[in-house]
């Protein structure tokens, strides 16, 4: 029987969900060899291999540069692990440096190599770090087939990265939709009680480059000119020494005279998470780097739509502008003000959107096809005729 391993950052749900599908799908025998000691519980139709690193991240932001976030360990024995005991190699997501030994292990005893790629747009990876794009480009050129999960993606690793489309397989990120679903059945409330003013939430853990700072500030100006809103922060602190803690963001918001206006929440499990999205009318996440987040997934399918950026890779398919969402430039406080002043002027405006959003969503985020994709990749470099179930 032929063996498949999948190097990933972790086990979430998520995860556990997508690879779970896919071993349900094939004879073969697939592993997960997470790189982070983070393994959620449930139902796995997998093996996989237990990790004790927590994981040390380096962080890099400079003016004109898309900022930079990575795992800093290089796990060898890992990559040695999922090289050794598989013929394929599937790299879901690009893990650093233990992602390219891995790669390089893999090539070198004649294993077959799979990427599994969420990009931002051209317009903003061109803008990533050289040193990054050609670490990349690198990891790339060793990979046989390429599984792309995004349009814009398909886009970004022809035009920036050069890879021949013949080797290109769409698998659409369902993105834990599945399993947020599963989580929103359980959940009644599905109303909140603003009447006079509008909920805005933020989710995701408090890192620099998803441009809370850039929130704050807008927060700050909506007061200024006597708007009547809320907001909500929610997500863990990062672990990168030069971020700021809820500590940090919390007298923040004092020194600006925001308290009535800004709630830090913390850390929340994600089964609480269904209250938090009804609590609010529209998500908000002014990104200056993202792929394809999951809370966008979480606020559509609760029928709220989110106020992004161009560098968000969900852009312009998962939220559209003035349709499911709405699109403006990173680090630019006046757009981002005015977009959340256009929601307040236009509360008839946030059920339509929302309901756009969920159908969107539903239609983007497909189980069946992200499936699909995976076995036609790994049907490309190993024959599944007799493999696939029925």
């Amino acid at each position: 029987m032929k063996r498949i391993g999948v190097l990933c950052y972790d086990l979430q749900g998520f995860t556990i969900d997508c690879l779970n599908r896919i071993q349900d799908s094939i004879h073969l025998r697939l592993k997960a060899y997470p790189l982070l000691n983070r393994v959620d519980s449930g139902k796995k139709s997998f093996e996989y291999r237990t990790t004790e690193s927590n994981g040390k991240f380096f962080s890099v932001k400079r003016t004109g540069v898309v900022p930079e976030g990575f795992p800093l360990n290089i796990d060898i024995p890992l990559a040695w692990s999922c090289v050794i005991e598989n013929e394929v190699v599937i790299l879901f997501g690009l893990q650093g440096a233990t992602a390219i030994v891995t790669a390089i292990l893999a090539r070198l005893m004649g294993r077959s190599l799979i990427s599994v790629n969420q990009t931002m747009a051209p317009e903003w990876e061109v803008r990533r770090s050289w040193w990054v794009k050609t670490l990349k480009s690198f990891l790339l050129s060793l990979c046989h087939q390429h599984i792309y999960q995004t349009a814009i993606t398909k886009e970004t690793l022809e035009v920036i990265y050069g890879l021949n489309p013949i080797a290109f397989h769409y698998a659409p990120f369902e993105a834990g939709a599945s399993f947020f679903e599963g989580i929103l059945k359980k959940e009644k409330s599905k109303k909140h009680n603003s009447e006079k003013s509008v909920n805005f939430l933020f989710v995701g853990t408090l890192l620099k480059f998803k441009g809370l700072l850039d929130l704050i500030r807008a927060c700050q100006r909506l007061k200024q000119e006597k708007y009547k809103f809320d907001l909500r922060i929610l997500g863990p602190e990062p672990k990168q020494k030069d971020e700021l803690t809820i500590n940090d963001y919390q007298k923040i918001i004092r020194e600006k005279e925001l308290n009535d206006f800004i709630v830090m929440v913390g850390p929340c499990v994600i089964s609480d998470l269904p209250k938090q999205y009804y609590w609010s009318d529209v998500l908000v996440l002014p990104t200056y780097r993202d792929m394809w987040p999951k809370v966008l997934v979480e606020a559509a399918l609760c029928e709220r739509p989110s106020i992004t950026t161009s560098a968000c890779g969900a852009s312009g398919e998962l939220v559209i502008n003035n349709k499911t969402g709405w699109v403006i430039n990173p680090g630019d406080v006046d757009q981002l003000v005015n977009a959340m002043k256009f929601v307040i002027k236009n509360k008839t405006l946030i059920k339509k959107y929302g309901k756009s959003a969920r159908k969107n969503c539903l239609k983007l985020c497909n189980p069946k096809k992200e499936v699909k994709g995976y076995i036609e990749a790994i049907d490309a470099v190993v024959d599944l005729k007799s493999d696939i179930k029925s």
